[in-house]
């Protein structure tokens, strides 16, 4: 994204407002790991998914996922996240969300005791393994991290960018990045807010911003950081 903005002239602060947490393992946990060769189907719906998933492989000695264990993934960067451990991504979620991954699963016919093997953040939506059980499939989620609210180190910055009003846009890639960056900036305090892009790059992260009482003005059609990075181009280029 850094990379986009800096080459279409814009400029970048950069402030990180939540953080990537691996959660303990349980015995559990452990046992499902050993038993791979079980599940037909693996979800990866973020790379940081993918990250803390081979961190808990790697904590439970599997050297390797079956030959027989298909992956599916959502978004090209998952994708990529997932290619660079050396897995095959299977299929890529034409759709880049929850409701993606459920269609192209059912185009599967992943019904029927299929079971599938979900990791994810701890917080996660429950709309993936809620509507494939209701075809029969028997979906085992493994919260392997959390996301945990961050002060970015720049808050200082950001805040006087704020009340010098030179900032034109800002992007949000997750709800739960919403919502920190609103406990730190509230608005009741920051009007200006008001005034400025929000730019959010899917629906689920626009609905946390409209819950802010504040309207999203890019989103893109697609849900990627490239697509994000065009639509707030091109908000830019008519207004």
């Amino acid at each position: 994204m850094i990379e986009a903005i800096t080459q279409l002239g814009g400029e970048v602060l950069i402030c990180p407002v939540i953080a990537v947490q691996l959660l303990p393992m349980s015995g559990e946990h452990r046992i499902v790991l050993g038993k791979l060769n079980q599940f037909a189907w693996l979800i990866f719906t973020s790379a940081s998914a993918v990250k803390m998933f081979r961190l808990w492989l790697e904590k439970a000695a599997v050297k390797e996922l079956p030959a027989t264990l298909r992956l599916i993934a959502v978004g090209e960067k998952t994708a990529a996240a997932v290619r660079a451990q050396g897995w095959r991504v299977e299929i890529l979620a034409e759709q880049a969300s929850a409701e993606g991954v459920v269609a192209a699963l059912l185009q599967q016919r992943a019904g029927g005791n299929t079971k599938i093997l979900f990791p994810r953040a701890l917080e996660g939506r429950e709309l993936i393994p809620h509507e494939l059980k209701k075809v029969g499939a028997k979906v085992v989620v493994l919260p392997v991290y959390q996301t945990v609210p961050a002060v970015p180190k720049n808050l200082t910055v950001l805040r006087l960018r704020l009340r010098e009003k030179n900032i034109d846009a800002i992007t949000f890639t997750s709800p739960s990045a919403v919502q920190q960056f609103f406990h730190l900036l509230p608005l009741s305090e920051w009007p200006i807010l008001r005034e400025i892009c929000l730019a959010a790059i899917g629906r689920t992260t626009a609905t946390a911003i409209k819950e802010q009482h504040l309207q999203p003005r890019v989103v893109p059609e697609t849900t990627s950081a490239p697509a994000l990075i065009e639509a707030i181009a091109e908000y830019f280029q008519k207004n």
